[in-house]
């Protein structure tokens, strides 16, 4: 049973939160501005090209608390091969190097498992970062190899897409609700369509995001795998924003992707 004191708390709590988020609502309108950006640190691939992993870091706004992440994916299932590691230092720093060092030790046993090679983090075939000051990449156009550069026959163009969907850890009665968002790619002159993923749901992990872009498209090739099942492992980077104290928190997403082979033609 709730103590009046307790319901009172928790009224004020849930009302605080519906404010919160509906000036960052306004705060979206006209322009996204980003409260923090973490950055990114490929951790790099196991030598199957099976797993991947990757750190977040930064200081959080609001706070100025220094935090840092640590993923590895299974790219065969599309899903963690063990549970995040997310450390957030309560004191104010300057720098996350401290947040990292913890991430990395307490990341240690599932790394070791899951064999990532800190050397082995690919090839980058397209990156847009948040710095350039442009509008968030939703179209990336690159080719699958150096040498086929400039040519179109071999050309790849990613589109990325949004669209509403329940889910995610969203305040209710807000002008934002969480958005789910899809990957396509045209392939080569003819410009065939083919879809690479799309949501089915919205998980909570992700806060409530609002905003996506494609931050970075890597290449990883298996050694000795000329004449193995999956030679190359490609991974898409989806950088994602959700309402935070001074606007968006940007945080990073890693979704394995078959790359249609284009037509030489």
């Amino acid at each position: 049973m709730l103590l009046p004191d307790d319901t009172l708390f928790r009224g004020a709590e849930k009302a605080m939160r519906i404010l919160l988020s509906f000036l960052f609502a306004l705060a979206l309108i006209p322009q996204v501005r980003a409260a923090t950006v973490a950055d990114f640190r490929n951790l790099g691939f196991s030598p199957d090209g099976r797993h991947f992993a990757f750190m977040e870091y930064g200081v959080q706004d609001g706070s100025g608390f220094p935090f840092a992440s640590v993923f590895v994916i299974d790219l065969d299932r599309d899903a963690w091969a063990g549970p995040p590691v997310r450390i957030v230092l309560e004191k104010e720093a300057e720098d996350a190097r401290e947040a990292m060092r913890m991430a990395l030790r307490r990341a240690a046993p599932t790394l070791k498992r899951a064999g990532i090679a800190p050397l082995l983090t690919g090839r980058e075939l397209f990156h847009a970062p948040p710095t350039e000051g442009t509008e968030a990449a939703i179209t990336a156009t690159f080719t699958g190899w150096p040498w086929q550069s400039g040519d179109a026959r071999w050309k790849y163009v990613l589109q990325l897409s949004t669209f509403s969907m329940p889910g995610g850890d969203c305040v209710s009665d807000v002008a934002e609700s969480a958005r789910g968002f899809a990957l396509d790619v045209l392939v080569g002159v003819e410009g065939r369509r083919v879809r690479l993923y799309a949501d089915r749901n919205v998980p909570a992990s992700r806060h409530c995001p609002i905003a996506y872009a494609i931050d970075r498209v890597i290449r990883f090739t298996v050694p000795g795998g000329i004449n193995r099942t999956l030679p190359v492992r490609d991974v898409v980077i989806i950088r994602y924003g959700h309402p935070a104290f001074e606007g968006l928190d940007q945080r990073y997403l890693a979704i394995p992707v078959k790359l249609p082979e284009p037509s030489a033609r």
